[in-house]
Order: C-alpha cells, then structure tokens, then sequence
C-alpha cells in the first residue's frame, strides 16, 4: 500500500505586510472549527497585534531553540512535529535558511520531510524568493533576494492562494507601522516600497498565479492550444562559468514553466583544454543553480563546442536552444565564427534564444584553470635541469663549431621535455621565457649579460620563444587529451564491468558485494551499504580502514540514523548536500519502481567532484535495475510455486475424487442396508465393520492430504520440541492395531530414553503410514517389526515386514506422489500413491530420507535416522 503524500498550500504575497500570514491563521481556525487537526508549527514574530491575536486558541508546538555564535536563535522544530503528527501543520517564512546545525539547511526541506510523512502543510511566500524570478526582481528593486526556494517547490504545491492588496493600501498599511517599525517603514518607503515597485511585483504574482492555475490543465503528453494537444516542447539550456550565466539559466526556466516543457542543461568539456575535474567554482555553481530548477544536467565531451550542442540538441529532440552572449571583445573573436553563429547554422528546425551578458567586463572571472597555473618546486626542478642540460649542450655545440640555430633547436626541445613531464601551462610559459634569457645570456654578444648588440637578435629571440611556446602547448593540449580520452575509457569501462558483474548476481546478497566492491575500487574510499531486513536496515562496509576507524567513521549513531533517514525519505543526505550536512558520509537512496529498496553511504571530502557524483549516480542507477531485477526474479520462482501448488492441489483433487467415491458409496450403501432391511447379527456385524473400514481408511487418508499441505505450503516450518520417540512409535502401533486386530506389531525398542527434535503430529503421521504399508502388502498372518537402534548421536528406526517385497525397478518411484504397484494383493483400491510420498517429505523437513532394503528372506525394511539431542543426558 503506497503511503500516503502530504498536500502543500502556499499562501503567495507580492510583498511583506500584504496578510499570508493572517490568512493562513484565519484558514486555520476555520479548519479547527470542522475539527480538523491544525496546529502551528512556526509563525514568525512580526510583533503585529491582529496577526499574534490569531494564534490564540490554536495549539503550538514550541520551537527549537539552537545556540549559534552565543545568540540562542529559535527554529521549526521538525522532529517534534513528526512526532506530534497532526493533519495539518501551519509553517511560516517558506524561504527561510534554517540555522547552521539543523538537520535541513532550507525551511521548504523541512516541509517536504512534513509532506514525506503524510502531513499537510500551510505555508508563506513572496514572489521575489522564487529562484527563476530572482533576476527580474533585482531588476526591478535593485535588491539581491539570498533566501531563494527552488521552482519545483513552488510548482509541486497543491493549492496556491494569492493573497492581494492594492499597492496604495499597503503603503498606507506601511506609513500606519502595521508592517515595520518606523525605521524600517521610513527605509522601506524610500527603496522596496515605492508604487512603480510593488505594482511590478503584484504584476509578477497575479501571472504566476495564472500560470500555475493553467498548468492544472496541463497533459501529461503536452500542453493544449486550440483545444489541440501539442508536442512536448524540450528546452535546453547551456551552462558556463560566467557570474552571467545564472541570468540565462533563469530565463529558460521560466521558458519551460510557460512552454511546460522538458528541461534539460548541458555544460561542454573541451577535449584540447580541460580535463573532467577541471572545474571553476562559477561553473560548479551555475550547474547547480539549473539542478535546482528542475533541470536533468548533462555533460559533453569534445573539441568542437558547437558540434557538441548541436549534434546533442539533434539527437534529443531539443526544440529551443538558450545560450548567453558576452557582449565583450576579444582578439581571437576577430578571427573565428562566433560560437552562437556556428550554432545556429549547424541546427535546423531549433530556436535559438540568445541572453544578453549585461555583467561589466571588469567584474567578470576571466575562469583561469587554476589547476594548469599552480607550479610547484618539482615542475621547478624540472625547468631548471632541462634549462641547464640545454646550456651545458649549447656550450658544447659552440665548442664544436656549431651555428646558433643549432642551439635553438636544443632549447626548444628542452621546452618540449619539460611540457611533458609538467602538467601546467605556466611552466611552459616559464620555459619558454627561460630559454630565451638563458640563450641570450650565454650565447649572444655581449655574452653573460641580457643585452644584445645584434639587430637581428630581438627578431630571433621572438622566433625563438614563439615556437617554443607553441611547441609546449601543443604538447600539453596532447597531454590534456590522453587524460580525457583515458578518463572517458575508464568511465566507459567502469559502467560495463559493474553491468555485467550485476547480470552474474543472482541474490541480493551477490549485488550488494559486487556494488560495494566496484565502487570502493573505483572511487577508493569507504563504503557503506544498507539493506532492509525484516525492517532493520542492516549495514554492508566494504573498506581497507581499522575497524575503530570504520565505527567513527561509517557506524557512528549519527551515519546510522542519517542513513536511516534517507531510507525513510528517499532523498539523498550527509555530506556536500543541504540535508544533515555534518556527516562524514554522502548517502543515496536506491530506489526501485521510485521506492527505496537500500541506502548506500560513501565515504567523501572536500574533494568529492561533481565527476565522480555523476558517475556514481549511473552505477546507481544499474544498482537499482539490478535489485529490482532479482525481486521480480524472487517474484516470478514465487509465481512459479504458486502454480505448482495450484497444479498439485488440482491433481490431488483429481486423483482422490474417484477413489473416495467407492468407500462413501460402500458406507452410504451399508448405512442403507442396516436401516431399511432385515438382517441378522452377523450380517449387521459384518456391514457395521465394513463401514467402519472405510471410515477409517477416509480418515488416514484426510490426515495424509492436511499434512503435505501444510508442508507444501509451509515449508520447512516446523513445530518441533524435544519428543520421547518411542512414545511416538507406541501410539502410532495403538491406532494401527485399533484397525487391525488381527495383525501382530512387535517393538523393539532400545533400553535407554533417547530425545529427538521433532514436530510430533508429523512423525505420528510418519510412523502410522509405514505401518500401514507394511500391513497393506503383507499377508495377514505375516509379523511387522519396529526397530530402534541407538547409536552416540542418532537413532536408527526400521519398519520391516515379510510381505511379497519391492522389485528394483519400483524402488526410486515408490517416494513419488500419485505413484501405486501393480496390484499385488491386499485392497488395492485404498491406495492412492499418497502415503510413501509424505514420509519422504516429512523427513526431508527434517534433514533426514527414508530408504528401502529387501528383508531377507522375503519383505521389505524401510529405515531412516533422526538426531538425537545434543548437551542431553540419556537416562
């Protein structure tokens, strides 16, 4: 049974003192009035009389009070409030950032635990905190928002309320002090509060409102135009380092809010200049601002940036396009198509959206791969030997005779050495610089000093450091291609190893190894797997660390219970995320058909890149396909046995339906005969008998088909205790001979007491279907013996008869179900192939067989053994 989503109401003002917070209290007591469960989860102070008035008489949870920097700020408390578990629950301030140390870093994540838990929510927020609109808002007012909630929190809401005041009344409401102090009303006037401003912003919010009103009436497969269902718009997004680029980004989304569209954003990695993990902070940011906004974050890998966005908008069905323009100029633009051009002409059928780059030049980051510009001594040293080799050659070379070119050609190739063995460009550059200083000093008149009487010289020594330059560039962007293109085969070949070692996983315990493994290898840090068992999640390590290490680091209560909180949630936690963020460990759910199925915690730091998160979250994702692979595996065996029971139910009725019509027939005909004929006493004596025959045979066989039931359909389950078993073989002996009296059973019993773990009414059932075998084919002046012998940890019985025998060719068949001799004597027809079958099974359950000998010399010995007890004392 799915559980059950809380529903969210958001009361949305265009600006602060509009009313969200005193009509979310009035629609609580109106709630509170149809008695429903509403309590108030945080209100903000607002120290304004009507709004404190309303809270009166509704049911407060008192808040959390968390010490932050010696001030004892007050905060939502969330676990109470789960604890508490009202229908709804009333929370203030969407937006708001929750103090360092809460479990959640945002308000609205709060909230959506709340709605996880099956809790409904009331809540406030002003149209400026949405993320898409935090540009225009700026625009408009000339103040950056910080406290921003993601669009998809804004668009997952049940119910929108908008909660208007004609900006002339708010004004006034503001110069009354009902909205701020005097102070802050004054400042407020002369900034935010001006009439073009909030008529603006009452603009934006009656459209947004509009607009979430109209996706109500949104298909699933498209949105309608005409009364005509239209193609699915997809727009994509592209992302870069650029402090603009959040501009761009937030333009397509509200793109995609208005064309209700798919969105996607992709960032491309130069395969001549970047590696994976080369990444600025701007980019970082820019790529999670657009994961925010509901964007599906894509990478692309190669030289030919236009190429990449264009062969990928071909193959993804992308209808719009949005990219920014840098309205600066640079040297190399004079020389190539711009980029926005090329990418135009090489997509057809796509619109093309260009943003404007309003961010001035000076403020911008020129985005330097800080990782190629860091020396350090080892590069140095390398620089300096190679520098020093040349020389030392140089000096030889003119020694010999040789012209100065010869030398140049010595220092180029020392610059060719030392961008190999670095990985930066700024040694290149620095070598390239060298050599010719170095060249000059040594080898240009005056020598041993940078001056040169020459005037060709200046010319050969810009020769000379162009193409060393070039020549270490060349080399480094060779060197920055094999680590992409061996980082991309690495990639490529993770993801194929981990899919074919999850196809060889048969059980859940063989995924979860392979997965731990795989990833710990590739990753090489700790990692911690959580399975559900019998609802506990039980942790998997896969780690190299000391065991005092993995308790600190991956065991500790506190990864144990965020662990279990992402299991509960199924949303990711820990480390590097806005939920429960001082842990060691960053933990992802593993979900199957959208439900979690396990936690997976992995052991990161500072270092933990957005590469190795992307790739995570593919062999994630195989992890989950595999676990409910091998579930609908568990599930289809389960399938498969319900069948065969099914069969087998229908074959017992099957087979038993005619033999049980001659017993009931001869006792409903008997029962007749004694009630309506006159008959003497050894008639009536010998039909009374036949009528108690097939009653008694009715009940073993009744007795028979309840007991393989109930191993069919339980299994192993048995209800086993320590039993006397020569009490068992006595009673079995009683019931056999209340049938047969004429029949002569001995027991031979061992002289000691010996104890066996055994389900009682089974091992009856064992014993008085050997019995009754014996008897139905044997003559009837024939013995049966029951032997018992005692050995130091088992006990051996024997039921051994004198009768006709079993020929080889029976004896494998005889355990079958349904399988019956050829008649040999005896009332053929109370057989039905049922009682050897059930022994078998019966002793199966208990980790034992039954076998078949010949008895010599004539019969049959059908023996099998039971463990006696242990650590008990036979008397």
């Amino acid at each position: 049974m799915a559980q059950k989503v809380g529903k969210l109401k958001i009361f949305l003002g265009y600006a602060a003192g509009v009313g969200k917070t005193y009509a979310m209290l009035e629609s609580a007591h109106q709630l509170k009035n149809n008695h429903v469960d509403v309590v108030i989860g945080y209100i903000e102070p607002h120290l304004r009389p009507e709004t404190s008035a309303l809270c009166n008489g509704l049911e407060t949870i008192d808040n959390i009070i968390i010490d932050y920097k010696g001030l004892k700020l007050q905060e939502f408390n969330l676990e109470k409030t789960l604890t508490r578990n009202p229908d709804i629950v009333l929370v203030d301030e969407l937006a708001h950032t929750n103090c360092p140390g809460s479990r959640h870093v945002k308000r609205y994540q709060d909230i959506e635990e709340l709605l996880h838990n099956g809790i409904d929510v009331y809540t406030t927020v002003n149209i400026q905190h949405i993320e898409s609109l935090n540009d225009i808002v700026e625009a408009l007012t000339g103040v950056v928002v910080n406290e921003r909630i993601p669009d998809f929190v804004f668009e997952k809401a049940d119910t929108v309320e908008l909660i208007d005041i004609d900006p002339l009344d708010l004004i006034e409401r503001l110069k009354q002090g009902k909205v701020y102090q005097e102070t802050q009303a004054n400042h407020a006037l002369n900034h935010f509060f001006t009439e073009e401003t909030l008529i603006s912003l009452r603009e934006i919010a009656l459209r947004k409102t509009a607009d979430k009103i109209t996706e109500r009436r949104t298909s699933e497969f498209g949105y309608y135009r005409d009364g005509n269902v239209a193609i699915k718009e997809h727009i994509m997004v592209c992302i870069s380092a650029s402090p603009s680029n959040a501009k761009v980004i937030r333009n397509a989304s509200r793109m995609v809010d208005a064309f209700h569209a798919e969105f996607t954003a992709i960032y491309v990695i130069d395969e001549d200049t970047d590696t994976p993990n080369d990444m600025s902070q701007g980019l970082k940011d820019n790529i999670q601002l657009a994961a925010d906004l509901g964007a599906v974050i894509t990478p692309l890998y190669g030289s030919d940036i236009a190429q990449q966005i264009s062969d990928y908008a071909t193959l993804s069905h992308v209808s719009k396009i949005v990219l920014g323009k840098s309205t600066s100029r640079k040297l190399k633009a004079l020389f190539e198509v711009p980029l926005i051009e090329r990418i135009i002409e090489s997509t057809s059928g796509v619109d093309v959206y260009v943003i404007p780059d309003t961010v001035p030049t000076k403020k911008r980051n020129l985005n330097f791969r800080h990782e190629h510009y860091k020396p350090n001594l080892r590069d140095l040293g390398i620089l300096i030997a190679f520098i020093a080799i040349a020389t030392g050659l140089g000096l030889l070379f003119e020694f010999w005779g040789f012209s100065e070119a010869n030398i140049i050609t010595l220092y180029i190739l020392a610059v060719l050495f030392i961008s190999v063995l670095t990985p930066n460009r700024l040694t290149a550059i620095l070598a390239s610089i060298s050599s010719v200083l170095v060249f000059n000093y040594f080898f240009t008149d005056p020598k041993f000093t940078l001056n040169a009487y020459d005037s060709g010289y200046p010319v050969t020594f810009l020769i000379m450091f162009i193409a060393s330059f070039i020549t270490g560039s060349l080399v480094l962007k060779l060197r920055v291609n094999d680590i992409t293109h061996v980082e991309k085969a690495y990639r490529t070949e993770v993801l194929l190893e981990t899919s074919l070692k999850l196809q060889k996983a048969q059980t859940q315990e063989m995924i979860v190894y392979e997965m731990g493994h795989q990833i710990k290898n590739m990753l090489k840090r700790s990692v911690v797997i959580y399975v559900p068992i019998e609802d506990v999640l039980v942790p998997t390590v896969f780690s190299d660390d000391t065991p005092d290490t993995i308790y600190e680091t991956l065991l500790s209560q506190q990864e144990v219970a965020i662990a279990s909180w992402v299991y509960q949630n199924n949303r990711k936690a820990g480390f590097g995320t806005r939920t429960l963020s001082n842990a060691s460990c960053i933990y992802y759910a593993i979900r199957s058909h959208g439900n979690p199925v396990a936690v997976i915690g992995i052991n990161v730091d500072a270092e933990w890149n957005l590469e190795d998160r992307t790739l995570i979250l593919l062999i994630l994702n195989e992890f989950g396909l595999a676990l409910e692979t091998q579930a609908l595996n568990e599930q289809q065996v389960d399938s498969n046995l319900q069948i065969q029971r099914e069969q087998l139910r229908s074959n017992i009725l099957r087979t038993i339906s005619h033999d049980l019509r001659t017993p009931l027939t001869s006792i409903s005909g008997n029962a007749w005969n004694l009630l309506n004929q006159t008959l003497d006493e050894a008639q009536r004596n010998e039909m009374t008998q036949d009528i108690l025959d097939d009653s008694l045979w009715l009940t073993n066989l009744v007795e028979n088909i309840l007991s393989m039931t109930r191993i069919d359909h339980e299994g192993s389950i048995l209800n086993c205790e320590a039993q006397i078993f020569d009490d068992i073989v006595e009673e079995a002996i009683r019931r056999i001979q209340e049938r047969n009296k004429n029949r002569t059973i001995t027991f031979d019993k061992p002289d000691s007491i010996a104890l066996v773990f055994v389900d009682a009414k089974l091992m009856l059932q064992l014993m008085v279907n050997l019995l009754d075998n014996a008897i139905k084919y044997s003559p009837e002046d024939c013995e049966i013996e029951v032997v018992i012998k005692e050995s130091e940890d088992s006990l051996t019985v024997k039921v051994i008869d004198s009768g006709l025998g079993i020929p080889d060719e029976d004896k494998d068949k005889i355990f079958d179900m349904f399988y019956t001799r050829e008649k040999v004597g005896g009332d053929y027809y109370r057989g039905i192939g049922l009682g050897l079958y059930l022994c078998q099974e019966i002793l199966k359950a208990h980790g034992s067989y039954l076998q078949v000998f010949d008895h010599h010399p004539v019969g049959s010995v059908f023996e099998f053994s039971l463990q006696k007890m242990e650590g008990v004392d036979y008397v």
